[in-house]
């Protein structure tokens, strides 16, 4: 059997929906608060080019309450490697597509 190149030590999530407004975000963010609230580090992965994930994180440490999860907004078709190096820091990645 052949190795992977590869090595992921935690798990990555993709909530991802072709269809708009069917709470793909608000899943992501919500998902990230509560692995954030277990004690794992977490980081969103806001891919889609509306940055809707971006504008709430932003958001909320403009009104002096940051969230417990980090954020990097990635807007480009092949997610793979930086998400890879991501997977290396992290103990969640969580994609919001």
């Amino acid at each position: 059997m052949q190795q992977s190149r590869y090595r992921l030590a935690m798990p990555i999530r993709a909530v991802a929906n072709p269809k708009g407004g069917c709470a793909k975000t608000t899943t992501t963010m919500h998902l990230a608060m509560t692995m954030a609230q277990v004690n794992r580090s977490t980081v969103v992965v806001d891919a889609d080019a509306q940055a809707s994930a971006r504008r709430w994180h932003r958001t909320a440490a403009q009104i002096g309450e940051p969230l417990p999860f980090d954020l990097e907004f990635l807007p480009t078709p092949d997610l793979t490697e930086d998400v890879i190096a991501l997977a290396d820091k992290y103990d969640e990645v969580l994609i919001d597509v």
